[in-house]
Formats: C-alpha cells, sequence, structure tokens
C-alpha cells in the first residue's frame, strides 16, 4: 500500500546567485520569499502549501545533513491555459 500524497511540498534549486533567482522567481511568478539562510540560500511561497527553496550551489554541503545538486536540473510549474496569454 503506497500513502496517499497532496503533491510536491518543496523542491529545490541549486543556484550560483540567491538573489538573483530570488528575484527572478519574485518577478516572474509573484513568489515570496518566506525564510532565509544566510548565505546559503533560502525559501519562497510557490503556491498553496509549495516551497521553493534556493540554496546557493555548494554551501549545503558542510550541514547535518549535506545536499547539494549540478548539471541539468529541473522543475516546472503548473501555470492554467488561460494564464499563458496574458
Amino acid at each position: 500500500m503506497h500513502p496517499k500524497t497532496d503533491g510536491v511540498l518543496e523542491s529545490s534549486l541549486y543556484v550560483s546567485d540567491v538573489p538573483r533567482s530570488a528575484r527572478f522567481y519574485e518577478e516572474t511568478f509573484g513568489f515570496r520569499v518566506i525564510s532565509e539562510f544566510g548565505e546559503r540560500g533560502c525559501a519562497m511561497h510557490a503556491g498553496t502549501r509549495q516551497v521553493l527553496l534556493l540554496f546557493k550551489k555548494g554551501a549545503s554541503r558542510a550541514i547535518q545533513s549535506p545536499h547539494d545538486g549540478n548539471g541539468e536540473l529541473h522543475i516546472a510549474f503548473a501555470i492554467p491555459s488561460a494564464e499563458l496569454g496574458k
């Protein structure tokens, strides 16, 4: 038996410039920063019960639960077709 889910709670992207990336998501999608992790990154509200985490590349390798990403990463946002023509 598989547990029931309500979708993806959070997604992480690893970026070279956190402030620039946060501005992009604020200006493009209206996401807002809900928590900052110093120079390591930030969390952004990306929809109902959804969080987009932006981490500076390599900055989370030394923490208690290390993680990082490199290469071709992918994330897709669901946008109603009525919004595409705006």
